[in-house]
């Protein structure tokens, strides 16, 4: 995606899992936030965490394609095991990080050599 607002695309997106999670308090899968400090975490979190991410990953879409982008997307879910054994000190089954090694040593063999391409068709 090369130009256009990006500002609609995140709305609707918030929108959604906002109205997904609404659903989902009227079937009581979860509670609602019920003490101050609860909201005030989650606000920041989705103020400032999210608000951050939305708007770097849509200024990176701006310079590169959407493949790269895509595979980008790919390390936030394949990094989780790390994140919560870092965070919470569990460790993943040998499946997981063999899985998560695959996925992005994938992921750097192509960044690699889309880059090496990129310099012979420049110098070409």
């Amino acid at each position: 995606m090369k130009k256009g607002n990006l500002l609609g695309i995140v709305a609707l997106i918030n929108i959604i899992s906002a109205a997904f999670y609404g659903i989902l308090l009227i079937f009581r899968y979860s509670p609602p936030p019920s003490s101050f400090n609860e909201i005030i975490i989650l606000s920041i979190s989705g103020i400032v965490i999210s608000g951050i991410s939305y708007a770097l990953y849509g200024e990176g879409l701006r310079e590169v394609s959407m493949e790269k982008a895509m595979i980008i997307c790919l390390a936030e879910p394949v990094l989780n095991p790390l994140w919560v054994y870092l965070g919470k000190g569990e460790i993943p089954s040998m499946t997981t990080v063999i899985g998560s090694i695959l996925i992005l040593l994938s992921a750097i063999i192509d960044i690699v050599f889309s880059i090496k391409n990129n310099k012979k068709t420049i110098t070409n």
